[in-house]
């Protein structure tokens, strides 16, 4: 009885493996935040913008001044802690420091990687 079982565990492992991996590859992963400007430097305002090349996900992001923020958190499509939606267009005005953290939100995709952005129109 004992020798009919050994050949069956390596048979379930790579069963294991096969069905694993081939869900995992279903999963698609929501594009990365894409952080653009326009605007002169100092003492000018400059605008920053973001995007991600997928269609209808959510923008959540957190801001610092002068430091770099939080990441952004949420709970489906609401934000939590610090974080908020963006809207697109940030500006920085003339004697700001900022900095951006962004992911791109989804349902049914995962979230996309985390990206930061640091604008310096401070003049310094």
């Amino acid at each position: 009885m004992l020798g009919i079982c050994r050949p069956l565990a390596p048979l379930m492992a790579v069963v294991a493996f096969i069905a694993y991996t081939s869900s995992s590859a279903l999963a698609q992963q929501c594009e990365a935040v894409e952080f653009t400007e326009n605007g002169n430097q100092y003492p000018q305002t400059i605008y920053v913008y973001a995007n991600t090349p997928t269609t209808g996900a959510t923008i959540f992001a957190t801001m610092g001044n002068y430091f770099i923020p939080a990441d952004p958190t949420h709970n489906g499509g609401t934000p939590t802690g610090t974080t908020f939606i963006c809207g697109g267009t940030f500006a920085v005005f003339s004697g700001q420091h900022k900095w951006f953290k962004a992911l791109a939100y989804k349902a049914g995709l995962t979230d996309s990687a985390i990206e930061i952005y640091e604008v310096d129109n401070s003049g310094n």
